[in-house]
């Protein structure tokens, strides 16, 4: 007997290969990785704190750029979790 777990997504923080994935029929599995991950961390940096209104002007160019590498379709081409580190140091 096998049972699955009901998985729910924030559409917005999800990358396209975990919510591809969770389309194709394999309810309560996933494709979570470690780039999947920097797709949710780039969402997670764009979110506006309660107190302010966030948008691409408000951020420094070198920001706004890591966000947009870490929303790259292609998995391969965003950055690894030590670089962005590297980068926020």
């Amino acid at each position: 007997m096998t049972s699955t777990i009901p998985v729910a997504y924030t559409i917005a923080f999800t990358a396209p290969e975990v919510l591809e994935y969770a389309s194709s029929g394999r309810p309560g599995h996933s494709k979570h990785t470690p780039m999947s991950d920097m797709f949710s961390f780039g969402g997670l940096c764009h979110e506006p704190s309660p107190r302010s209104r966030s948008s691409a002007e408000e951020l420094n160019d070198g920001m706004w750029d890591l966000m947009k590498r870490c929303w790259a379709r292609d998995p391969s081409e965003r950055p690894t979790a030590m670089l962005v580190v590297q980068f926020l140091e």
